[in-house]
């Protein structure tokens, strides 16, 4: 085809692409063989021709002409096929140009409407997973509210073992106050009698030192016992605090994330198969050979396997 451009005359590609778009083009003056430019009009043809010696048919001014110029008058014949032969040449090969960029911008229309497709599906997509962000959101904030709510009763029955343990304590803290006193007036009572009964200071002064001995075993078993339920405090706030710990919402976006595209690459192969199927069907011949009817393709289809099939029972 490029080649054929190169080899056309001057001004042949331009005369068949104003055709090509429609344009007329005058008629050329025809020239008038062995005159001037500037020499009177000759008299009108006659309008008949003879057939000459070559085969070929001439007008009856022909053969009043001299040999030169019937040479020339062939000549210029030969030029003029040979440039109407070129000018067709340069037509068919602009209108073949031009048929291929009608097909391609065809192809190209149908690739716009396979892309707007494809968009579409996958904005569909986006809005999914986007309403599965939002579900994984409302469900991971209900389960932080029930967690919460778990956390909050812990923290009442903790309370209300540290309000026990201080009620013990400060049940202690009043049998070991009580028994001071009764140890004070037990000793009180000891230095009267002690005043009263000098001979037996020796039997009452014992006594006395065992009952005290007692009274300070008591506290001293008090004092461990509460000392005991305030470490049992301290672990259970511990745990409390370790429990309180929220989960944050970017653990919360890569949960959602992971599921989402999961699912995504789950549906990205059928998703390629169902639009390849659909381009086979719509495009049974190629893309270059034009769209066609999806339900007709299919029908044909259709009857091409219930022709085999009934083939083969007859055949069986």
């Amino acid at each position: 085809m490029a080649k054929a451009i190169k080899k056309a005359p001057a001004g042949a590609v331009d005369r068949a692409r104003r055709r090509a778009l429609g344009e007329v083009e005058a008629p050329a003056e025809p020239a008038v063989l062995g005159t001037p430019a500037a020499a009177a009009p000759s008299a009108a043809p006659s309008g008949r021709f003879i057939q000459g010696s070559d085969g070929h048919r001439y007008p009856e001014e022909f053969f009043d002409l001299s040999p030169a110029d019937q040479k020339r008058f062939k000549e210029l014949i030969a030029e003029r096929q040979q440039q109407t032969a070129d000018e067709n040449t340069v037509a068919t090969v602009a209108n073949g140009v031009l048929d291929a960029l009608d097909s391609e911008r065809k192809a190209r229309k149908v690739l716009e409407s396979q892309v707007a497709t494809l968009l579409t599906l996958v904005e569909a997509q986006q809005r999914r997973m986007d309403q599965m962000d939002l579900q994984v959101q409302a469900d991971k904030s209900t389960a932080l509210l029930e967690q919460e709510a778990a956390i909050a009763q812990q923290v009442t029955n903790l309370s209300a073992i540290r309000a026990e343990a201080g009620q013990e304590a400060a049940q202690h803290q009043q049998e070991r106050e009580q028994a001071a006193a009764e140890h004070r007036d037990q000793l009180e009572a000891q230095a009267t009698a002690i005043d009263a009964l000098s001979g037996s200071v020796k039997s009452t002064t014992a006594l006395m030192e065992q009952r005290g001995n007692a009274v300070e075993a008591q506290l001293v078993a008090g004092e461990t016992r509460q000392q005991k339920l305030e470490v049992s405090l301290a672990n259970l706030e511990g745990q409390t605090d370790a429990w309180t710990d929220p989960i944050t919402r970017g653990e919360v976006n890569t949960m959602a994330t992971t599921a989402v595209s999961e699912q995504w690459r789950s549906q990205f192969a059928a998703l390629v198969d169902a639009v390849a199927e659909e381009l086979q069907i719509q495009f049974p011949n190629g893309v270059h050979a034009g769209r066609m009817d999806s339900e007709y393709v299919r029908r044909q289809k259709r009857d091409a396997a219930l022709m085999a099939e009934q083939r083969q029972g007859a055949g069986a």
